[in-house]
């Protein structure tokens, strides 16, 4: 005898948890980092494992626009597997351990590319409310930011310090540290520079449900978050809406108050250095720290040859420079790029495994790039190929989807690619499912359904 069961999967409310419990992935971790990262390795893979089923043996038709993502996410699963196999002839290693090596690198640094696909099995009526739920993490996000800074600005920062300490989120550098004269905060995101990227992102999706009072409570957010990344891509994004818009006279002199400010604020900052003066502080930290953005791409601080007099030289071997010298002496590789690199290890801990090769140059090969711009890290991993890929799917449709119907949800991955150029925000998985959420609303949704079925 032969018995048949048939068993119905609740895939709404398996995404309800799974985005829940990254949203509060910072606090949750805070009691033991083992089980979290055990749990949430388990919930996405299961996931994207189900799209990836879901996809293959669908009879739905995904819209046509779908397949430019659908590449991208293909490109990224065939070369990370095609470099299990071909590292092994590159380094003395064996098979297990670049195959080891490789799933440690993807769950921290690639899966959230996919997460996007974990919105294809929704049925369509499901859609709306999906949406929905996601402003309410949206709104709970902001809620907590705003709590943080005004606990912490009430004399409770110790205990977000201590709070966050488990997590592995807390570094020395960040103990007491203000800027425009607030504390830099963690929030749910567990980083003060990516959480007010996060919000940008908040910020769009709230607009797009036209959740006007929200929208500003994030905007508000931005700015407590001190992440001088997210004021200058909010800056951007004004400029962006305004030509979209066609207020080509707002525009033009937006543009010019701008170079007047920037201008007057150079000066100004050269002048209070120049007089060693300890005035408008905040304002000195944050020209120089714009500044020192553009001067780190071809420079970094030497400290070896300054140790004896206490002084810290520059020396002409940014991460923009060791490319160059890298890619000048193997040009072929330019395209396709090294394969990955290690970013969940230190150089200490690089140099102990079989993966701890040097270049010609003394330096380690597959030790991560730079933690500052990460664009140029995904450049040296994928070369010309993939990084074009990689803006074409995130930042050239969407300004074309945009140009031809302004939509506030297609700004959030324009948002995503230009923070790419400094912090990696693609390990944070809570961002990565918010962009998931635009990216399956620009590519996989089809925008002939009914909003309300």
């Amino acid at each position: 005898m032969i018995t048949i069961k048939n068993y119905n999967f609740d895939y709404y409310r398996y995404l309800l948890v799974t985005s829940s419990i990254l949203l509060f992935s910072i606090l949750l971790k805070t009691f033991d980092k083992r089980p979290y990262v055990l749990i949430e390795t388990i919930l996405l893979t299961l996931g994207v494992l189900f799209s990836f089923i879901y996809l293959v043996n669908s009879a739905c038709k995904l819209p046509k626009q779908s397949r430019y993502f659908l590449f991208f996410i293909l490109y990224l699963l065939l070369y990370n597997l095609i470099i299990v196999f071909l590292r092994p002839f590159e380094v003395d290693v064996s098979f297990y351990d670049t195959l080891f090596f490789s799933i440690q690198e993807f769950r921290i640094s690639t899966l959230g590319y996919f997460l996007p696909l974990l919105f294809l099995p929704l049925a369509i009526n499901e859609h709306k409310k999906i949406i929905n739920f996601f402003v309410v993490l949206a709104k709970i996000s902001i809620a907590y930011t705003i709590f943080e800074q005004a606990l912490s600005m009430a004399g409770f920062r110790t205990f977000f310090e201590n709070l966050y300490f488990n997590s592995g989120v807390v570094t020395s550098n960040q103990i007491g540290i203000k800027s425009f004269g607030i504390y830099r905060i963690w929030g749910f995101v567990g980083s003060p520079q990516i959480l007010g990227v996060f919000h940008l992102m908040t910020l769009a999706l709230l607009l797009y449900s036209k959740e006007k009072l929200w929208a500003f409570l994030s905007f508000l957010c931005v700015f407590l978050s001190t992440s001088k990344t997210a004021i200058l891509i909010l800056i951007m994004l004004g400029f962006l809406y305004l030509l979209l818009n066609r207020k080509y006279l707002l525009f033009s002199l937006s543009v010019l108050g701008l170079l007047l400010i920037s201008s007057f604020l150079y000066s100004f900052n050269i002048h209070l250095v120049s007089k060693m003066s300890s005035d408008y502080i905040y304002l000195q930290k944050f020209v120089q720290s714009i500044e020192g953005y553009f001067t780190l791409w071809v420079t970094q601080f030497d400290y070896k040859t300054g140790y004896r007099t206490g002084a810290v030289y520059t020396n002409q071997s940014g991460p923009l420079m060791e490319l160059y010298h890298y890619f000048s002496k193997n040009p072929l590789e330019i395209f396709f790029g090294i394969g990955i690199t290690y970013s969940f290890l230190h150089d200490l801990d690089l140099q102990a495994t079989p993966f701890g090769v040097l270049d010609d140059n003394g330096d380690l090969l597959y030790m991560f790039l730079t933690s500052e711009f990460y664009i140029l890290t995904y450049f040296e991993q994928y070369g010309i190929i993939g990084t074009l890929i990689l803006t074409g799917v995130y930042f050239i449709y969407p300004i074309l989807k945009l140009i031809k119907k302004h939509c506030y949800m297609t700004y959030i991955p324009i948002i995503f690619y230009i923070s790419t150029y400094h912090y990696p925000p693609q390990i944070s998985k809570i961002i990565m499912i918010f962009v998931g959420l635009s990216i399956w609303h620009i590519y996989m949704k089809d925008e002939s359904e009914k909003e309300n079925i």
